[in-house]
């Protein structure tokens, strides 16, 4: 279970002044919150908030029913306090993956992950070519990475 630092409104008002900065292309990583036992540290990067184009048809249901349209990309980091091994044994420090977030709904989907050693080299990857949609839950860093991207999408007033 992940704790949160400073509470959702700290976290409010820093996504609001970064939102209302224009800055340059550069990744820009916002502290979100860590794990309870502090194994690992989470940070969205607010810079990498896009929203995507409405489309008809999704493939689950539940989107195609709600076509919300309030579909969100960022990208999120996760830093390990231990370095994490891959299956093939290569060790990693950090992992940078990209989301799929519904507003409306509340889910997010994994499109994706990098995993870095300590001085930047690219250890493992995946890239998904499908959305595997599941519900955030209250209190948890995925609940703060969706709400941070929605309310710097301009889905949401508050966090």
């Amino acid at each position: 279970m992940a704790t949160v630092f400073g509470g959702l409104k700290k976290l409010a008002v820093v996504l609001v002044a970064l939102a209302s900065v224009n800055s340059a292309v550069a990744a820009n990583w916002v502290h979100l919150g860590e794990s309870s036992d502090g194994s690992d540290k989470h940070y969205i990067d607010v810079e990498s908030v896009k929203k995507l184009p409405a489309r008809s048809s999704y493939p689950y249901a539940y989107l195609s029913a709600s076509n919300s349209g309030q579909i969100v990309s960022f990208f999120t980091k996760r830093d390990y306090a231990k370095a994490q091994k891959t299956a093939d044994g290569k060790f990693y420090n950090y992992t940078k993956e990209q989301w799929k977030g519904d507003c409306a709904n509340n889910k997010i989907s994994l499109q994706g992950y990098i995993d870095y050693t300590k001085g930047g080299s690219v250890v493992g990857s995946a890239q998904l070519n499908y959305d595997d949609w599941r519900t955030v839950y209250p209190e948890t860093i995925g609940e703060n990475a969706l709400h941070a991207a929605c309310l710097l999408a301009g889905y949401r007033s508050t966090l």
